[in-house]
């Protein structure tokens, strides 16, 4: 069974047009940024990946396309990809993050920079760390 990359906070922000919760998953040290997700078989519907920390990615070995939204410190888009396909590479200078969330949840999601931002914030709150040190199931 596929498991998280250690996770400093799972942020769940709500998507009000299709009432939906929006899971981002943190990757703040190397080693979780450089495995990204690449340990699994297919994001779930609704749950996407931050990396922190982080101006370029690639999708090299992966089975799958994914949305990739490149964010400033403020987290402002500064660059979108719909549905980058497998063996690819997205980089993006005026990236301080990015966020890795499945093909076409952009385009489903007309306010998905909103819910984006939203459970960034949640996740740059303070919070217990309950979930660091253990892999959480997807």
């Amino acid at each position: 069974m596929p498991v998280w990359i250690h996770t400093e906070a799972a942020c769940h922000a709500n998507d009000a047009v299709h009432r939906s919760v929006l899971t981002l998953h943190v990757a703040s040290r190397f080693w979780d940024r450089l495995r990204g997700l690449h340990a699994y078989p297919r994001l779930p519907e609704n749950t996407g990946l931050h990396l922190m920390s982080c101006s370029a990615i690639h999708t090299f070995g992966m089975s799958y396309a994914i949305d990739v939204i490149f964010l400033d410190h403020l987290f402002n888009e500064v660059r979108l990809v719909n549905a980058m396909p497998s063996n690819r590479m997205a980089f993006c200078l005026k990236a301080a993050s990015v966020v890795e969330l499945p093909a076409g949840y952009c385009r489903s999601h007309p306010g998905y920079l909103e819910t984006v931002r939203q459970a960034l914030h949640l996740s740059s709150a303070p919070r217990s760390r309950e979930l660091s040190g253990r892999a959480n199931p997807v």
